[in-house]
């Protein structure tokens, strides 16, 4: 039994691999352009979706000024551009079961729009743990928490909300030219992820390896924080 499992466990990251790569392709079409326009199909449908979100967004980032509410949410927006829901679906129904029993050294997946991965959901919960709190359950137990939370997109604008609360503290001695100056290094940051030191997240501010990555950089990648900028300054706008 344990070695039928062991195999099928190993497959799912091929299996995972082939969907990315599929959509990496369906991507790769768009020019860097695009992707900062609202014109850009993935970003009407970014904007549609956050419309169908309005109620929930509200309700967890209802401590914030409209002004904040839309820094926190293009922090993530490019994610958004490039979350694929039958990625999301195989990665999460097939590895969350890893991730509970054994932790983010066996399992450490992105998950729903926003593409937060357990061990990211984890050191928040360190930096923010009154926001984030859980009951005394078990660890196994809370590892099925996280991924219950992480599912739920309340939850998952609750971790945003203190994502940007911890780098507000972390960087609160830290000098930004301008706000969207302040928005591309948070921007970075995210995208990096909370480990990163600073110098790294310097430097990506400016690096072009999205939504493609480094490796793929011929297939016309812009910069991830130029697209949260975007969408800060522009926002959606009508369907032509």
């Amino acid at each position: 039994m344990m070695q039928l499992l062991s195999r099928y466990f190993l497959s799912i990251p091929r299996v995972c691999a082939l969907v990315w790569v599929v959509w990496a392709q369906a991507l790769s079409a768009q020019s860097a352009e695009d992707w900062h326009q609202p014109q850009h199909w993935r970003w009407q449908w970014a904007c549609d979706w956050l419309q169908t979100q309005a109620a929930i967004q509200q309700e967890a980032l209802e401590a914030f000024t409209p002004t904040q509410q839309r820094f926190i949410v293009a922090i993530a927006f490019p994610e958004m551009l490039r979350y694929h829901s039958l990625q999301n679906l195989a990665e999460t129904t097939t590895l969350q079961w890893l991730y509970v029993q054994y932790g983010t050294a066996y399992a450490d997946f992105s998950i729903g729009v926003f593409q937060m991965k357990p061990s990211f959901a984890e050191a928040l919960e360190k930096l923010q743990p009154k926001l984030l709190a859980y009951p005394k359950v078990s660890l196994e137990e809370q590892r099925r928490l996280r991924i219950e939370r992480l599912n739920d997109q309340l939850w998952q604008f609750r971790y945003l909300a203190a994502f940007y609360l911890a780098l507000e503290a972390r960087y609160a001695h830290k000098t930004f030219d301008s706000e969207l100056a302040k928005l591309r290094f948070y921007a970075a940051s995210y995208n990096l992820g909370l480990a990163a030191p600073i110098s790294k997240v310097d430097a990506w501010v400016n690096q072009r390896a999205f939504p493609h990555g480094l490796r793929y950089a011929y297939r016309g990648n812009t910069n991830y924080t130029l697209v949260a900028a975007a969408f800060f300054e522009q926002g959606c706008s009508p369907k032509r």
